[in-house]
């Protein structure tokens, strides 16, 4: 049902500005929606809530699902503008939140791989290509996710994909935190002042 208000909302908008805007994301930071923290930000699955956001948590599986229904109406939102605007540039919106290695030691490097997958590349690999990555069912079934999806679903997604033909608009990627990995899964926040942030698109 909420898919059916977003696709409205956006052909609304569309065609208000078509003559304004050449270049549109459908979800701001769609990957905060792989962490607690997009439960309030991105994924709005918590409502009424007061307290920090720190202290809000969901499952892998809800969170998954959220993500999905998302994908969903992104790819027909996408869709939408490309057979009826074609001037539009289409893209993605993620948080790219950059991660190293604590050591050279192989197993550190996975788990960084790991972790680099499920926050940043998770989202914009379904997003850019049209269809969730090779690790999705891995990491699926390593959290307990069982996605609910309907007939079409697959479709709608790859109607979706930003990367055809001609590339539209570019995933922005905004790069504020770094974090350290370790194969015990321990990390810490390598926090960077202002000047340092850097943000770019690729």
């Amino acid at each position: 049902e909420l898919i059916g208000f977003f696709e409205k909302y956006c052909q609304t908008v569309f065609d208000r500005y078509q003559d304004k805007v050449k270049f549109w994301l459908t979800f701001n930071e769609i990957n905060c929606g792989t962490q607690d923290m997009g439960n309030l930000f991105e994924t709005s699955m918590i409502q009424g809530f007061e307290g920090p956001a720190s202290a809000v948590h969901t499952t892998p599986q809800a969170r998954m699902q959220a993500l999905h229904h998302q994908f969903v109406a992104s790819g027909r939102v996408v869709r939408y503008a490309h057979e009826h605007y074609p001037q539009f540039k289409m893209g993605n919106m993620d948080c790219f939140i950059l991660s190293y290695a604590a050591t050279c030691d192989p197993v550190d490097v996975f788990a960084t791989q790991q972790q680099m997958n499920s926050m940043n590349w998770y989202c914009s690999d379904v997003q850019v290509r049209g269809k969730y990555p090779f690790y999705a069912k891995r990491f699926w079934a390593e959290n307990g996710v069982e996605l609910a999806m309907e007939d079409g679903d697959l479709q709608d997604i790859a109607d979706g994909e930003s990367a055809r033909g001609a590339l539209d608009s570019s995933p922005h990627l905004s790069n504020s935190t770094i974090w350290h990995y370790n194969h015990h899964r321990h990390a810490h926040n390598v926090a960077l002042n202002q000047e340092e942030k850097t943000y770019g698109s690729v």
